[in-house]
């Protein structure tokens, strides 16, 4: 006899926490508190976050399935750089500095 177990795993629910540290230190902090999603969750928008230069940001998403167990997977996050660009100019011509007249001609 030979017997065959198959153990299927549904996932109730997702918890999202949403974390964040000031100046580009490692001191998290929750931002946004658990919200409790269900699987056919797409997507989720979060706004109204006041987040300055240097800010990191990340997500922890915690599945947990029917056995109440969870699993807590966090995103790699990012980095708010609020550097302003340095404005330049681009030129058209071989010389560096200087642009370049010219039209094409011949068009139909």
């Amino acid at each position: 006899m030979n017997l065959r177990y198959e153990i299927q795993v549904q996932f109730n629910l997702f918890d999202c926490f949403q974390f964040f540290s000031e100046n580009a230190t490692n001191d998290f902090e929750v931002i946004h508190e658990a919200e409790s999603v269900g699987y056919d969750v797409s997507s989720i928008e979060w706004h109204h976050f006041h987040l300055h230069h240097k800010d990191q940001v990340y997500i922890n998403l915690r599945t947990i399935n029917q056995a109440v167990n969870h699993i807590d997977t966090p995103t790699n996050g990012f980095l708010v750089d609020l550097t302003p660009p340095m404005l330049r100019s681009l030129g058209d011509g071989l010389v560096v500095g200087q642009d370049a007249d010219f039209q094409v001609g011949n068009i139909l």
